[in-house]
């Protein structure tokens, strides 16, 4: 058990610093862009990105997380090849998946109403490459988290963070920045982290170029699996509809504010890793059911610690920041304190997925991914209309509580499993002592010279009890 902690300490610290960084960097370059595009134009951007994530999701078929969580167990039991196989054939499929999406769009512009028309008509090529360079920086990412490499996977994301402000500062000093300019920066940056990530390539991508490959990754997710092809395919699959309902209802310059409101809850969200390091443990340990439990409820605690206090900061040195540095979406303020909730909501469901999904519990996660999306295409446009911009935040807290709480319930009730009991909250034991006492000392260098010397081979050390069959 010590073992593991050690791989969240070590994994949390490493992240949490470069989504640090990554995020005062992204906040240089989010000043320039806003600062110079009108209100308009930034929800036009926004727009614009926000057609990458379903396309993606789709592309994977919703599989990403599976995938993750049947590699991650193969590599714990010893088989890192067929952990290759399953990533190599998953990435045959996306990579197929993506193209046609990228021809489809072409033809279904029409239907999607006169913003995202005009979006696809103007910046289909920066869109496309967009879209084909992030799907393969996935599948990277995946090879490098399922091996726990998480300084490899931070040093990308800060690359990323980086090369879009270099772009961004030479288009702002020669006043060049437009929509189309800064997507070209986005591109820009996705593609430098890209280029960081292509060393974790060899690892599975020949293994792209057969077929065979193909039937070991469909009979990989074969089962349980469909659930979760499902539950992607319908869930995420919607998961831009807010820009897109919201542009329609209450126009571009409304996109931009809700969205300065979210990137603000980013900032906060970002600076908490543990979905990437706990996912991945979670996968190998979840055989032994009271290690599995143990370690749900110790993050959710140490996620909701930190969390408030985040909150606590905003609430005192954003507004006059926002005000100083952002006076035309100081309106964003009451909108991001609103949401601000659903960083506990976050907390609280930080470990249900894993966990429902290495307990065969497919068919739930699918039917509340229906619920959420009903309520996205219901409930919605009617809270939009009833008290307009506050209605997006209000759906989203109140799609999102009542799945928790279904989820919660359905692990206490039927695995006797829960992931948090209000009391750990208010308690600071010996093993928070330890964990904390490894934090303040984590020697960052030792973890990154581990990271490139284990770059040498396929093979992972265990951590903790192996196995689970996802």
């Amino acid at each position: 058990m010590g073992e593991v902690f050690n791989a969240v300490a070590s994994g949390s610290a490493s992240l949490a610093a470069a989504r640090i960084l990554t995020k005062v960097i992204s906040f240089a370059a989010f000043y320039l862009i806003t600062v110079t595009l009108s209100l308009a134009d930034y929800g036009l951007v926004t727009l614009a990105l926000a057609v990458s994530g379903p396309a993606l999701v789709v592309a994977g078929l919703g599989l990403d997380d599976l995938v993750a969580a049947n590699g991650a167990r193969l590599i714990g039991e010893g088989k890192p090849n067929e952990s290759a196989s399953l990533l190599g054939g998953f990435a045959l499929v996306k990579i197929s998946i993506t193209g046609t999406i990228l021809l489809l769009l072409i033809f279904i512009k029409n239907f999607l109403g006169a913003d995202y028309e005009r979006v696809l008509d103007q910046f289909f090529l920066p869109l496309a490459i967009w879209i084909a360079v992030t799907a393969l920086r996935t599948l990277a990412d995946l090879a490098i988290v399922m091996r726990q490499r998480f300084v490899w996977f931070a040093a990308a994301n800060v690359a990323e963070a980086a090369g879009k402000l270099f772009v961004v500062i030479a288009l702002f000093v020669g006043h060049t920045l437009s929509v189309t300019t800064v997507i070209w920066a986005y591109v820009a940056g996705k593609t430098l982290s890209l280029l960081l990530t292509l060393p974790s390539l060899p690892w599975f991508l020949p293994r792209a170029r057969a077929l065979g490959a193909v039937k070991d990754f469909f009979a990989a997710v074969r089962g349980r699996g469909k659930w979760e092809m499902l539950r992607g395919f319908f869930g995420q699959l919607f998961s831009g509809v807010y820009n897109w309902i919201t542009a329609l209802l209450l126009g571009l310059e409304a996109v931009a504010v809700l969205n300065v409101a979210i990137a603000m809850n980013s900032l906060l969200q970002q600076v908490l890793p543990f979905r990437q390091v706990i996912f991945p443990i979670i996968s190998r340990l979840s055989a032994t059911e009271g290690a599995s439990a143990f370690v749900a409820r110790r993050l959710v605690k140490y996620s909701v610690w930190t969390n408030t206090l985040l909150i606590l900061l905003a609430v005192i040195f954003l507004p006059p920041a926002v005000r100083t540095y952002y006076p035309k979406y100081a309106s964003a303020l009451p909108l991001f304190f609103f949401l601000s909730f659903s960083l506990y909501l976050n907390s609280l469901s930080l470990s249900h997925a894993p966990l429902l999904q290495s307990l065969g519990e497919q068919k739930l996660l699918l039917g509340l991914s229906l619920l959420g999306t009903i309520s996205s295409v219901t409930v919605l446009p009617a809270l939009i209309w009833l008290v307009g911009l506050p209605g997006v935040v209000a759906e989203q807290l109140l799609s999102t509580g009542v799945i928790v709480w279904i989820r919660e319930r359905r692990l206490r009730a039927a695995h006797r499993l829960p992931t948090f009991a209000w009391r750990d909250f208010v308690i600071f034991d010996d093993f928070d002592r330890a964990l904390f006492g490894r934090l303040r000392t984590f020697n960052f260098a030792a973890v990154l010279g581990r990271g490139r010397a284990s770059r040498g081979g396929d093979r992972e050390p265990p951590v903790g009890d192996q196995a689970e069959r996802v």
